[in-house]
């Protein structure tokens, strides 16, 4: 059996071979969240891990009934130990007409009802 090209214990059935670094891979992490505020150009929502700065996602909430969804950056964070839960300040990174108009209608209904 040829020996493992990296410093780590081969414990794996088959070969491995290391990567080079020029390669892309990412993880995809399922959280639910509670969204707290949400404006024209991002939300506040609050979860239990937090997210570091930078970090891109995807956002699909309901509101009032209709589907949106947006892909989001987080800019900032709040919280920590002493807090169950994590506030995490996103912008939208982008998102399909149908949301943007869904977006548009749900802030105009708020801003009905608080007047």
């Amino acid at each position: 059996m040829p020996q493992p090209t990296s410093k780590w214990i081969e414990r794996g059935r088959t070969p491995r071979t290391e990567v080079p670094g020029q390669e892309a891979c990412g993880v995809e992490i399922r959280q639910r969240v509670r969204l707290l505020d949400i404006s024209e150009s991002g939300v506040l929502v609050a979860c239990e891990a937090p997210l570091p700065i930078g970090t891109r996602g995807h956002l699909r909430a309901g509101l009032a009934a209709l589907p949106f969804s947006a892909d989001i950056a987080v800019k900032r964070q709040a919280g920590g130990p002493s807090r169950p839960q994590v506030g995490i300040g996103a912008v939208f990174a982008g998102m399909d007409e149908r949301s943007a108009k869904h977006l548009e209608q749900f802030l105009v209904q708020g801003k009905t009802r608080g007047t």
